[in-house]
């Protein structure tokens, strides 16, 4: 892993940006200017940037909130998100009725696919979890209940945001990935509809096509603060990758234990990634 002063050292070696969204450009409270700024100045230089996050909301929802928060329309040329793949998914496979497992203000995701969200488990074809109904107050454990008898009628588990926690303002909250992980962790049948996995990658790699963008994997860097999803993704799809140390680490941490904690987390998850910045800058 090379520590590199900013994204200008390398910008000259791509194309194309697959970039996270939660943790690189914003906190979920405000935007985080200067990666904003960074990728402005790719585009400017005739590169491609296309955000790619495990939001369980549609794009277009995750494009208002960024615009909400601050940043730009100009940082970027398209957004793919777990809830887009997670409707392509329902819609690919025929579901007619779902019981859904997270907050209300994750129900925009079945706006985008023709079927009826049940009350009770008894009657769904499929599960979907988006994530927990309150995060703040809530664990993954409250729900081991309600996943046994998801499990005991042997139904498949969608799991619309596979990340493990996320960093609001200065807070570690857990996401539907804990959630799932539960289940699987039990035996039952999970999918996993976004980063690490090839599904996620396939779509962005179609959004850049149609962006114009012809060129070899090795033009193509990742840019992300997950080691368990931006990382082992690009490590599996054999794209470079640049690590954002700061998006997951909560308080203060002095920046010599900040690299290390950052080593400590690729080499748990056994990933590389080839270069790291503290936070996204030009």
């Amino acid at each position: 892993m090379i520590k590199i002063s900013g994204l200008q050292d390398i910008a000259s070696n791509y194309r194309a940006i697959i970039c996270d969204v939660w943790g690189v450009v914003h906190n979920g409270v405000h935007a985080h200017q200067q990666a904003a700024q960074a990728l402005e100045n790719f585009r400017a230089q005739g590169g491609y940037v296309v955000m790619l996050t495990n939001s369980p909301r549609p794009s277009s929802a995750v494009s208002t909130q960024m615009t909400q928060l601050g940043v730009p329309n100009s940082a970027y040329d398209d957004v793919v998100s777990s809830g887009d793949l997670t409707a392509s998914y329902l819609r690919k496979h025929g579901f007619k009725t779902v019981f859904h497992v997270g907050p209300e203000r994750d129900l925009l995701v079945f706006g985008l696919v023709d079927l009826q969200r049940c009350s009770n488990v008894d009657d769904a074809e499929v599960v979907v979890v988006t994530g927990l109904v309150d995060d703040r107050t809530e664990s993954p454990e409250d729900y081991k209940s309600m996943l046994a008898q998801i499990k005991s009628r042997d139904l498949t588990l969608l799991c619309a945001n596979p990340d493990r926690h996320v960093k609001v303002g200065d807070r570690l909250l857990p996401c539907a990935g804990s959630v799932a992980e539960l289940y699987e962790n039990s035996g039952g049948k999970t999918v996993y509809l976004g980063k690490p996995f090839p599904f996620a990658y396939e779509e962005a790699h179609a959004r850049l096509a149609r962006l114009g963008f012809e060129g070899p994997n090795d033009k193509i860097l990742v840019v992300g603060d997950g080691p368990q999803t931006d990382i082992m993704g690009a490590n599996e799809q054999k794209l470079d990758s640049l690590y954002i140390l700061s998006g997951l680490f909560v308080g203060d941490v002095a920046q010599d234990r900040l690299w290390t904690l950052a080593e400590e987390a690729l080499s748990e998850h056994h990933v590389h990634a080839s270069y790291a910045l503290e936070h996204l800058t030009w």
